[in-house]
């Protein structure tokens, strides 16, 4: 049996996920919600710090969290303040809504089901998402009385910052500003919130919402989009404030090692996961509250996902996990600030009108570009097709010039090699020089065939730069340990696999619940970018 979670809502089946194995998981490719310029998905990298990062974090460290400094939470619901998500696909219809406050979408009507459940605790917040239209409600203090839906507060999103009539509704796949009629710092409920797709499929890729008891009273910065308490002390920190975590890979990795040993391997793979995240998109302050916890999407909606992330609550050595999972990872001296987000620098201007600043392999596509050994795949406007996947022919292009050199022309052969390559075709002469080179020895035998147009995959992908990296006669050693769940050691491909994985010239297709390979799916342009910068050694800005 197979459970699918898909990114575009969660199926209704997913309580049938308690009784099926993790091994079984399968994640189709997460969207990641809202616009690459939203601020909170942009990477921290090349952001200035702010000119007064030692004061914000100390007022982070000392006097946002509850009951000591330094106790900063993930926070999952149960008690805590975080939000459940609900999907209109699986509403049972629509609904009216009456509300306290003056909303867009009081005496309307909204997708709704008698089974959904707000969050604990006084705040009794939902989020509903239409991902077909892409339209977001956020309610608060909310309630059902089995014919209409009470909330306090309750709007849906705009497209503007302001509440509006409620008929300008954002796109949340789309939308890069905030809306003040949402939370304390005046940013819809979804955006920066945490759910387990991401993790299952190895990268958050935006920043965190982090709650806090001293959000300031002054005034906040951008991207929030109001101030919260005008009541509270002016020596605090401004809601909308960015904070990040300054620690590399061999820094995260020695703090997984430090935790208990009881804690299961899929609890590992999903804390190395939010720390980077921590560390490449960091946090921002979103509202005011008991504590400082960042907020992950909660267990009424996504319980049975998080407990095959290993996120479910178990206590260690005393210590309650995962809430207090981030315990000797987030130091005081590891925290850094950021300027607001209307001081970051212009986004780079990217050669490829596909591949922009924010795509994941951005820096090594335009490295590739610099160095002369792609031209792209179209013109006017210059495109790469960065997830068009690499055919057989095309990797002979990269391969050869790999090999000798970003200009180099392999001469026009005299002679047909293979049985499906006729000399008029653009790539014979790339072909049978790699085959020159020993880099090929085709797809086929009798008759010798190539296969020019055959997509490459990802076990193939790592046979071609390993030899680039280490010379057409290179063979890894038989590897004696299953790394990755899905590559057994009976495989052709298992030895490469594992080499290229060392070798860091690939990454994993998906870490948490574990560790996969993917080795039968395409090898994407953009991947081949990424694989072959590292194995010809082409500086790049990560």
């Amino acid at each position: 049996m197979v459970i699918v979670l898909v990114c575009l809502g969660r199926p209704s089946t997913t309580s049938a996920l308690s009784l099926v194995d993790i091994s079984s998981y399968q994640v189709e490719a997460y969207r990641r919600p809202y616009g690459s310029n939203a601020p909170w998905n942009m990477p921290a990298a090349g952001l200035p710090r702010h000119p007064q990062s030692d004061v914000y974090r100390d007022r982070l460290w000392n006097d946002a969290p509850a009951d000591r400094a330094g106790n900063f939470n993930l926070n999952f619901g149960y008690g805590g303040y975080t939000y459940p998500v609900y999907y209109a696909s699986d509403a049972t219809g629509e609904f009216p809504v009456q509300t306290s406050w003056e909303t867009n979408i009081d005496g309307k009507r909204i997708p709704w089901s008698p089974e959904w459940v707000p969050a604990a605790g006084s705040d009794a917040q939902i989020i509903i998402l239409d991902s077909q239209r892409g339209y977001e409600w956020n309610l608060w203090q909310v309630s059902f009385d089995g014919t209409t839906v009470h909330a306090t507060n309750g709007n849906l999103v705009q497209e503007g910052e302001g509440r509006g009539d409620g008929s300008s509704p954002a796109n949340y796949w789309t939308k890069e500003n905030g809306f003040s009629p949402s939370r304390g710092c005046g940013i819809q409920y979804f955006a920066m919130l945490v759910v387990p797709e991401e993790i299952m499929q190895g990268e958050i890729r935006h920043a965190l919402s982090m709650p806090i008891i001293n959000t300031d009273g002054e005034f906040y910065v951008p991207p929030a989009t109001k101030l919260e308490y005008p009541d509270h002390p002016p020596d605090g920190i401004p809601e909308g404030m960015r904070f990040a975590l300054q620690i590399d890979d061999a820094g995260i990795e020695a703090w997984i090692a430090s935790l208990p040993a009881g804690l299961p391997q899929t609890t590992r793979n999903s804390a190395r996961i939010i720390a980077r995240a921590l560390r490449d998109y960091g946090w921002f302050i979103t509202d005011s509250s008991g504590g400082a916890q960042l907020q992950f999407e909660d267990y009424h909606t996504a319980g049975d996902e998080w407990r095959a992330l290993g996120l479910d609550e178990r206590t260690l050595d005393w210590i309650e996990y995962p809430r207090d999972l981030l315990d000797g990872l987030v130091t005081q001296d590891r925290i850094y600030a950021l300027v607001p987000s209307d001081q970051y620098p212009p986004t780079p201007a990217s050669t490829f009108a596909d591949v922009p600043s924010t795509h994941p392999y951005y820096s090594e596509i335009e490295a590739l570009y610099r160095a002369g050994y792609t031209a792209g795949c179209a013109t006017n406007p210059l495109l790469y097709c960065p997830e068009q996947t690499m055919n057989r022919a095309e990797s002979a292009v990269f391969v050869e010039r790999g090999i000798h050199s970003a200009s180099y022309t392999p001469v026009d052969p005299s002679a047909q090699v293979f049985t499906d390559l006729p000399l008029d075709s653009w790539a014979a002469g790339w072909i049978n020089s790699l085959w020159e080179d020993h880099y090929t020895s085709g797809c086929g035998a009798d008759p010798l065939l190539y296969c020019p147009s055959l997509g490459h995959t990802r076990a193939e992908g790592s046979v071609f730069y390993l030899r680039m990296l280490n010379g057409a006669g290179f063979e890894p050693p038989q590897p004696t340990r299953q790394t990755f769940a899905d590559v057994s050691l009976d495989t052709w491909y298992a030895r490469w696999v594992e080499a290229a994985y060392d070798a860091a010239l690939i990454e994993p297709c998906q870490i948490a619940p574990e560790l996969r390979f993917c080795p039968n799916d395409p090898l994407t342009r953009a991947l081949a970018a990424f694989m072959m910068v590292r194995a010809k050694g082409i500086p790049w800005d990560p």
